[in-house]
Protein backbone atom coordinates (compact mmCIF):
# COMPACT_ATOMS: atom_id res chain seq x y z
CA UNK A 1 0.00 0.00 0.00
CA UNK A 2 1.14 3.26 -0.58
CA UNK A 3 2.57 5.65 2.26
CA UNK A 4 2.86 8.99 2.70
CA UNK A 5 6.30 10.87 2.19
CA UNK A 6 5.94 12.42 5.77
CA UNK A 7 5.45 8.63 6.96
CA UNK A 8 8.11 6.51 5.01
CA UNK A 9 11.05 4.80 6.96
CA UNK A 10 14.03 6.14 6.07
CA UNK A 11 16.13 4.23 3.60
CA UNK A 12 19.63 3.18 3.30
CA UNK A 13 21.42 4.08 0.03
CA UNK A 14 24.79 3.25 0.47
CA UNK A 15 27.62 3.47 2.34
CA UNK A 16 30.30 6.08 2.57
CA UNK A 17 33.09 4.03 3.05
CA UNK A 18 34.77 2.61 -0.32
CA UNK A 19 34.14 -0.62 -0.73
CA UNK A 20 37.04 -1.62 -3.14
CA UNK A 21 40.61 0.69 -3.04
CA UNK A 22 43.65 0.31 -5.40
CA UNK A 23 46.60 1.66 -6.58
CA UNK A 24 48.87 0.97 -9.86
CA UNK A 25 52.11 2.35 -9.60
CA UNK A 26 54.97 1.70 -12.04
CA UNK A 27 58.66 3.53 -12.80
CA UNK A 28 60.54 3.04 -15.40
CA UNK A 29 64.29 3.63 -16.17
CA UNK A 30 65.39 5.15 -19.47
CA UNK A 31 69.12 4.01 -19.86
CA UNK A 32 71.27 5.01 -16.68
CA UNK A 33 70.17 8.40 -16.10
CA UNK A 34 66.19 9.38 -16.45
CA UNK A 35 63.31 7.39 -14.63
CA UNK A 36 59.77 8.28 -14.84
CA UNK A 37 57.22 7.61 -12.15
CA UNK A 38 53.43 7.00 -12.28
CA UNK A 39 51.27 6.48 -9.30
CA UNK A 40 46.71 5.88 -10.09
CA UNK A 41 44.48 5.35 -7.35
CA UNK A 42 40.89 4.50 -6.96
CA UNK A 43 38.12 4.13 -4.79
CA UNK A 44 34.68 2.20 -5.28
CA UNK A 45 31.86 1.36 -4.46
CA UNK A 46 30.72 3.97 -2.21
CA UNK A 47 28.22 6.96 -1.83
CA UNK A 48 28.48 10.79 -1.04
CA UNK A 49 25.55 13.21 -0.05
CA UNK A 50 26.78 15.84 -2.47
CA UNK A 51 25.47 19.08 -0.47
CA UNK A 52 26.33 21.75 -2.52
CA UNK A 53 23.79 20.67 -5.26
CA UNK A 54 20.66 19.84 -2.11
CA UNK A 55 22.00 23.96 -1.24
CA UNK A 56 21.36 25.08 -4.11
CA UNK A 57 17.64 23.38 -5.11
CA UNK A 58 16.83 24.10 -1.70
CA UNK A 59 17.41 28.02 -2.46
CA UNK A 60 15.63 27.25 -5.66
CA UNK A 61 19.16 27.79 -8.14
CA UNK A 62 20.14 24.14 -9.14
CA UNK A 63 19.99 23.32 -12.63
CA UNK A 64 17.17 21.27 -12.45
CA UNK A 65 14.93 24.31 -11.70
CA UNK A 66 15.96 25.99 -14.35
CA UNK A 67 16.58 23.46 -17.43
CA UNK A 68 13.68 21.25 -16.28
CA UNK A 69 13.95 18.98 -19.73
CA UNK A 70 17.37 17.72 -18.75
CA UNK A 71 15.78 15.55 -16.08
CA UNK A 72 13.35 12.95 -15.25
CA UNK A 73 10.35 13.53 -13.57
CA UNK A 74 11.16 11.20 -10.23
CA UNK A 75 14.21 13.33 -10.37
CA UNK A 76 12.16 16.75 -10.77
CA UNK A 77 9.20 15.09 -8.00
CA UNK A 78 12.15 14.39 -5.52
CA UNK A 79 13.75 18.11 -5.81
CA UNK A 80 10.10 19.29 -5.48
CA UNK A 81 10.04 22.14 -2.30
CA UNK A 82 7.76 19.83 -0.59
CA UNK A 83 10.17 17.23 -0.77
CA UNK A 84 12.93 19.02 0.30
CA UNK A 85 11.23 20.70 3.44
CA UNK A 86 10.78 16.80 4.26
CA UNK A 87 14.60 16.03 3.90
CA UNK A 88 14.02 13.43 1.03
CA UNK A 89 18.18 13.34 0.53
CA UNK A 90 18.11 10.59 -2.60
CA UNK A 91 18.56 12.45 -4.83
CA UNK A 92 21.56 14.27 -3.75
CA UNK A 93 23.40 10.98 -2.93
CA UNK A 94 25.82 10.39 -5.40
CA UNK A 95 27.94 7.52 -6.17
CA UNK A 96 31.85 8.86 -5.38
CA UNK A 97 33.74 5.99 -7.34
CA UNK A 98 36.86 7.85 -8.81
CA UNK A 99 40.11 7.27 -10.52
CA UNK A 100 42.84 9.85 -9.67
CA UNK A 101 46.50 11.01 -11.29
CA UNK A 102 48.01 11.10 -8.00
CA UNK A 103 51.63 11.28 -8.84
CA UNK A 104 53.93 11.53 -12.28
CA UNK A 105 57.60 12.48 -12.09
CA UNK A 106 60.79 12.48 -14.13
CA UNK A 107 64.23 11.98 -12.45
CA UNK A 108 67.38 12.39 -14.19
CA UNK A 109 70.91 11.71 -12.30
CA UNK A 110 73.05 15.03 -13.22
CA UNK A 111 76.83 13.57 -15.23
CA UNK A 112 79.58 13.09 -12.42
CA UNK A 113 81.66 15.39 -14.37
CA UNK A 114 79.67 18.35 -14.35
CA UNK A 115 79.56 18.12 -10.35
CA UNK A 116 83.14 17.22 -9.61
CA UNK A 117 84.01 21.06 -9.52
CA UNK A 118 81.57 21.67 -6.37
CA UNK A 119 82.40 19.08 -4.35
CA UNK A 120 79.26 16.94 -5.46
CA UNK A 121 79.45 13.34 -5.93
CA UNK A 122 75.98 12.47 -6.99
CA UNK A 123 72.97 14.96 -7.57
CA UNK A 124 69.35 13.85 -9.10
CA UNK A 125 66.80 16.36 -9.98
CA UNK A 126 63.25 15.20 -10.16
CA UNK A 127 60.45 17.23 -11.72
CA UNK A 128 57.06 15.89 -10.19
CA UNK A 129 52.95 16.72 -10.60
CA UNK A 130 50.49 15.85 -8.09
CA UNK A 131 46.73 15.63 -7.79
CA UNK A 132 46.91 16.01 -11.64
CA UNK A 133 43.43 14.79 -12.43
CA UNK A 134 40.12 13.04 -11.36
CA UNK A 135 37.86 10.85 -13.40
CA UNK A 136 34.53 10.84 -11.40
CA UNK A 137 30.82 10.79 -12.11
CA UNK A 138 30.41 12.56 -8.58
CA UNK A 139 29.09 16.28 -9.36
CA UNK A 140 30.00 17.57 -5.98
CA UNK A 141 33.67 19.94 -5.30
CA UNK A 142 35.69 16.19 -4.95
CA UNK A 143 34.36 12.81 -4.20
CA UNK A 144 37.52 12.84 -1.83
CA UNK A 145 36.29 16.01 -0.06
CA UNK A 146 33.78 15.88 2.59
CA UNK A 147 33.36 17.54 6.42
CA UNK A 148 34.19 14.89 9.08
CA UNK A 149 31.37 17.35 11.77
CA UNK A 150 28.35 16.42 12.28
CA UNK A 151 26.81 17.88 9.24
CA UNK A 152 27.44 16.20 6.08
CA UNK A 153 28.79 19.71 4.20
CA UNK A 154 31.04 19.26 1.57
CA UNK A 155 30.46 23.53 0.70
CA UNK A 156 33.97 25.60 1.31
CA UNK A 157 35.80 22.13 1.64
CA UNK A 158 39.19 22.34 -0.49
CA UNK A 159 40.07 19.40 -2.53
CA UNK A 160 43.88 18.74 -2.95
CA UNK A 161 45.87 21.20 -4.83
CA UNK A 162 47.25 20.43 -7.63
CA UNK A 163 50.90 20.63 -7.42
CA UNK A 164 54.14 21.25 -9.34
CA UNK A 165 57.30 19.97 -7.07
CA UNK A 166 61.01 20.06 -8.43
CA UNK A 167 63.73 18.97 -5.71
CA UNK A 168 67.17 18.34 -5.96
CA UNK A 169 68.75 16.08 -4.25
CA UNK A 170 72.69 15.83 -3.93
CA UNK A 171 75.57 13.65 -2.54
CA UNK A 172 78.88 14.94 -1.29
Amino acid sequence: APVRCRDALPIFVGTQTPKVTGAIANTISIGQRLTLYGLVDFKRGHKLLNSNDANRCTFGVCEARHFPERYSTEYLAAIARSSITATVLDPWVQDASFVKLREVSASYRIPEQWLSRAGVSTATITVAGRNLATWTDYNGIDPEVRYQGTTPQDQGMVPALTQLVVSLNLGF
